[in-house]
């Protein structure tokens, strides 16, 4: 499954066997905005342009940025002050699905504390957009999110964008089902369907719960963890599953099965958290 996956550009959660799985992260973009894919174990990370390394300050260099540029690239503008004194969770949605209120909620609990954002966190619901008959590419998502998406970093605000839809990914397959993925520099996916089909039932951990640690989890990646685009301050990548946390009880482990972490979602647990390794990579951004 994780050399399947690891030849992807992408950031995923899959499930298999009924065990969460956290598999290969790092993100690139073609020149037409599509998500492109990658050749290297575990996907890249980020991009080497100059442009990429500078906070959009206007709707146009936003919106480029945010086509052309990997995960990572907003990493240090998510963490600092500045130039973003604020950030907003800009949560989009087909019409079949619904947004955990549990997960954006987890999410802004996440910002506030790992963000230094002393404007606060803005959550803004975009109306749903018609639903998609059979599963979807990453490419058809980045479509949604292009004739949809209404806010971009900008002036002193970060955005984070992340897409519900109620179906399926394409890349679904015998090894493994997905749940949520981070396909550009600030925006992600979460797969309903998939979540809904492990979640909920008899010995299965909340829907909530799934969802928040997917859509956690996703935007560890776009904050540069593990190893994708933010430095580490002290080695901590899992080197049989790069870009992943070594650390089992880390969200950022590639797949989590101690009892203080994605094991105590098969009987309903807590979303498991950020090891201290991980903080302190962000933390280092700040300075």
């Amino acid at each position: 499954m994780t050399s399947l996956r690891s030849r992807r550009s992408l950031s995923s959660l899959l499930v298999a066997s009924g065990v969460l799985i956290i598999t290969a992260c790092g993100s690139s973009t073609s020149s037409n905005g599509s998500p492109a894919t990658s050749n290297g174990d575990g996907g890249s990370q980020g991009s080497t342009s100059p442009a990429c390394a500078t906070a959009p300050t206007d709707l146009a260099s936003s919106q480029n940025h945010e086509h052309s540029c990997g995960l990572g690239d907003d990493a240090r503008s998510f963490v600092r002050g500045a130039p973003y004194s604020k950030i907003i969770i800009e949560v989009g949605s087909t019409k079949s699905a619904t947004p955990s209120q549990a997960a954006i909620s987890h999410l802004m609990s996440v910002m506030g504390d790992l963000l230094d954002k002393p404007g606060g966190v803005t959550v803004v619901t975009d109306a749903p957009v018609d639903d998609v008959s059979g599963a979807l590419s990453i490419s058809q998502v980045a479509a949604m999110e292009d004739a949809s998406r209404a806010q971009y970093s900008m002036g002193d605000t970060a955005v984070f964008y992340y897409l519900v839809v109620s179906t399926n990914s394409t890349d679904d397959n015998s090894a493994g089902s997905i749940l949520g993925e981070a396909y550009r520099p600030s925006a992600m996916v979460v797969f309903q369907k998939t979540i809904d089909a492990n979640s909920g039932g008899l010995g299965q951990p909340t829907r909530d719960v799934v969802e928040s640690t997917v859509v956690a989890h996703e935007f560890g990646h776009i904050l540069g963890l593990v190893n994708t685009g933010t430095p580490m301050q002290t080695p901590h990548e899992d080197s049989a599953h790069p870009k992943h946390d070594v650390n089992t009880a880390c969200l950022m482990y590639w797949a989590n099965n101690s009892s203080a972490g994605l094991a105590n979602l098969l009987t309903g647990g807590n979303v498991p958290d950020y090891d201290a390794n991980c903080r302190a990579d962000l933390a280092a951004l700040k300075n």
